[in-house]
């Protein structure tokens, strides 16, 4: 028998709430909105959980804090709140109750470098140009090796 997993307006018109679990055994489950508060503070954040509720995303970082993100038309956004994208926890919490309140959602960055992180495109051109100077792929008699990079 196939498992589908509900479309993210399913679960909204039905107010349940997903939790992604990206490092551990138990990877998905619905959450009733009744269970929400227990689950959101009881959950672990060595176990990368992610919070999703009407396009909402709520990536609980460590302990005391988390990010918000939501995905609108194609394009990535983040909460900012006070000149900052970190977030106490309990905040995240209060953003998964109402998440179709006029937050102030940013743009996100292109560049991922994990589970509710970004790389600054700058450094990274930076990085990319420093590398390019220093050519250490570069062999004798002029070819070039193959670029291993981390991804």
């Amino acid at each position: 028998m196939r498992h589908r997993i509900a479309s993210p307006d399913s679960l909204h018109s039905r107010g349940l709430i997903r939790l992604r679990l990206y490092k551990a055994r138990e990877r998905q489950r619905l959450i009733d909105p009744a269970d929400l508060e227990v689950t959101y503070f009881a959950v672990d954040p060595e176990t990368k959980p992610v919070f999703e509720h009407d396009r909402v995303m709520v990536w609980v970082s460590d302990p005391d804090h988390c990010r918000v993100e939501r995905r609108d038309r194609g394009r990535d956004l983040h909460l900012v709140e006070s000149g900052t994208n970190v977030l106490p926890r309990a905040r995240g919490l209060g953003i998964l109750r109402a998440p179709g309140v006029d937050y102030r959602w940013v743009r996100s960055l292109n560049w991922r470098w994990g589970a509710g992180e970004y790389l600054d495109r700058d450094q990274v051109e930076a990085i990319v140009d420093r590398a390019l100077d220093m050519e250490p792929w570069a062999v004798p008699g002029g070819r070039l090796a193959s670029c291993i990079c981390p991804t």
